[in-house]
């Protein structure tokens, strides 16, 4: 019985997930997207950009037109600790330290106000990276991101906030915030 109901629920969600038209999407069913964000976290002197590459599809939640995401991030820059913070250095955050990592992560966005070709919303979802580093120190973290944007033809452009953070489940936890720009072609 209960696995009849468990494959009517799964049918329902694939078949009404599907939508004719989609804001962030328009009527296309693939997008591909490229972010560009530079960190806005206040404890450290630096120059840490992020370069997200993105997979997206159409969908909805909770009937929100929407995209589920996977992404391929790309962490580089170099950090120094604005002033000295004995917390910091005892969990062996350095004075200068290079940053250069890679992660992938999974996100469900959904598009909260939408008017003409304009949008704003927010996702959710996990992330793994590479190694651990001054601004989340465990290789799990979260990512929650707010965009605006704006759809043309098949492209659209976002002004992005991401914040990554491990909700502390290690005892280092700074997180990072940054501020940026997308560009999505929708196929």
């Amino acid at each position: 019985m209960f696995r009849k109901i468990g494959s009517f629920l799964v049918f329902c969600l694939v078949c009404f997930s599907a939508q004719a038209s989609n804001v962030m999407h328009g009527d296309q069913k693939n997008s591909l997207r490229l972010e560009a964000t530079y960190d806005i976290t206040d404890r450290f002197s630096k120059t840490v950009f992020n370069f997200q590459f993105s997979y997206t599809q159409p969908n909805t939640f909770f009937r929100l037109e929407g995209r589920r995401a996977i992404h391929l991030l790309y962490i580089s820059g170099t950090t120094k600790l604005l002033e000295p913070v004995a917390e910091l250095r005892f969990y062996g955050v350095s004075e200068n330290k290079n940053i250069s990592q890679f992660g992938v992560g999974i996100t469900q966005e959904v598009a909260f106000w939408k008017a003409g070709g304009f949008y704003v919303g927010g996702g959710i979802g996990p992330y793994v990276k590479e190694h651990k580093n001054d601004f989340v120190n465990a290789r799990f973290m979260f990512g929650v991101r707010g965009f605006a944007g704006y759809s043309f033809g098949d492209f659209n452009i976002e002004l992005l906030f991401l914040h990554f953070s491990d909700g502390h489940l290690s005892e280092l936890n700074c997180g990072m915030n940054t501020f940026g720009l997308g560009v999505s072609y929708n196929f």
